[in-house]
């Protein structure tokens, strides 16, 4: 009785942006409890309607840009905030017309959604920009933080962030690297056991008490990250600009990345 089991997740690498879904490509998400969400992309590799033309005259264009909160996965696209708000607009009355737009990736922070804005978020002409920001931002505004969670070279990353420099304030720009896969990290994360991973394509009444399971007793499943972040941190402190990564982290409290 479920649309689907697996999740399909159709991201694509591109040098300008970082990381965006593929144009035209349907993805499929669910947490096999309470939600089951397909959404086609739109022609800029986002989970949102097409982009609108030209701006009428007395038109208040509004883009949100953010990270997972705004690319909203979860929910079909009529639930999403920036059409929740045109609704709300025309409801209330009195108002101009009001175009709302959504330009949000999953991981990203406020430092790479720059990149974002400059190649899709322009276009829009909006006259007012809202940047969400939620507590994860911290480690994903971090290029040292991000790259210990993801396994990257802080040096060579695939999505812009601003680190220490001789720029404005102290910082510059670090541009994202095309060829990134070709620098890492050691220690990769504990992949998903084989037999889970089975199971997991073969039975929905296995992914639905998973699911639940992970919800009410997150316990039975340990945070499987620690080991390869403390090599991670090991790693970075042979990088100058990282070598005091790892003072004051204490892995045993806590072992993620965006607790610390």
């Amino acid at each position: 009785t479920l649309p689907f089991v697996a999740s399909y997740w159709p991201s694509r690498f591109d040098p300008s942006i970082g990381f965006g879904f593929e144009p035209g490509a349907e993805l499929r998400w669910t947490n096999g409890v309470d939600f089951w969400q397909s959404t086609i992309v739109n022609a800029d590799g986002m989970l949102d309607r097409k982009m609108p033309g030209p701006k009428a005259a007395g038109t208040c264009r509004i883009l949100f840009i953010g990270d997972s909160f705004v690319e909203a996965a979860q929910v079909p696209i009529t639930d999403k905030v920036q059409v929740v708000i045109e609704k709300l607009a025309r409801a209330r009355g009195g108002l101009p017309p009001i175009e709302a737009a959504g330009v949000g990736f999953s991981g990203t922070g406020q430092a790479s959604q720059l990149a974002l804005y400059e190649k899709i978020g322009r276009k829009f002409a909006p006259d007012i920009v809202v940047l969400v920001v939620v507590s994860n931002d911290f480690t994903d505004n971090s290029a040292i933080l991000s790259s210990l969670l993801n396994g990257w070279d802080p040096r060579r990353p695939p999505r812009e962030f601003f680190v220490p420099g001789d720029g404005p304030g102290g910082f510059v720009r670090q541009k994202i690297d095309p060829a990134w896969r070709e620098a890492g990290m050691p220690a990769g994360l504990v992949p998903e056991g084989s037999i889970d991973a089975a199971l997991a394509r073969l039975s929905y009444l296995y992914v639905f008490v998973r699911g639940h399971l992970r919800v009410q007793f997150p316990s039975l499943f340990p945070n499987r990250s620690a080991e390869a972040i403390a090599a991670r941190v090991e790693w970075a402190r042979g990088i100058d600009l990282y070598a005091r990564t790892e003072q004051g982290w204490n892995l045993a409290e806590y072992p993620g990345v965006d607790a610390m």
